[in-house]
């Protein structure tokens, strides 16, 4: 009897008020979020690069999948994807080296420079071309990651 009623005594205390409840920090968001851009054409005239009036069109979808608290900052990793359609009559080589995530307003939030340019090559008359990659960022906490809603391609055509 006495162990029935300590038992009966330890699951009241156990399930009382003061029990912790889930917790109320922020999560991460990790929608995936789209956009679209063109980027002008330039060409090579034989001495110089010339703008053409013509642009490559292109699509970016990204995320954040996961982070990790490294004590002073979150290290923050995604994913990417980006398409592009040519609709000219020449092929188009496309170069990019960095990504600028933004809040809303457009306003910069980080700024990520890749370890190396990728180029990619995009066929004349309607050529496509998708590449995906994956990203890490570092930023000071949660609330400031999920106020990014754009990931703008710094790159040329």
């Amino acid at each position: 009897m006495k162990y029935l009623l300590i038992s009966l005594l330890f699951f009241i205390y156990g399930c009382s008020k003061d029990t912790p409840t889930a917790s109320t920090e922020p999560e991460l968001d990790t929608t995936t979020k789209e956009s679209s851009a063109a980027w002008t054409i330039r060409r090579w005239d034989g001495e110089n690069w010339i703008d053409t009036a013509d642009k490559l069109p292109g699509s970016t979808s990204w995320r954040f999948i996961s982070y990790t608290d490294t004590g002073s900052q979150l290290r923050i990793k995604g994913g990417y994807t980006l398409g592009f359609t040519n609709p000219t009559n020449y092929d188009v080589e496309f170069v990019f080296a960095r990504f600028v995530f933004e809040d809303r307003g457009g306003i910069p939030i980080y700024s990520h420079e890749l370890s190396r340019s990728i180029t990619r090559y995009v066929s004349a008359n309607g050529g496509t071309d998708t590449y995906q990659g994956n990203f890490e960022i570092y930023l000071d906490n949660i609330d400031i990651a999920n106020e990014i809603t754009h990931m703008y391609v710094w790159g040329r055509a």
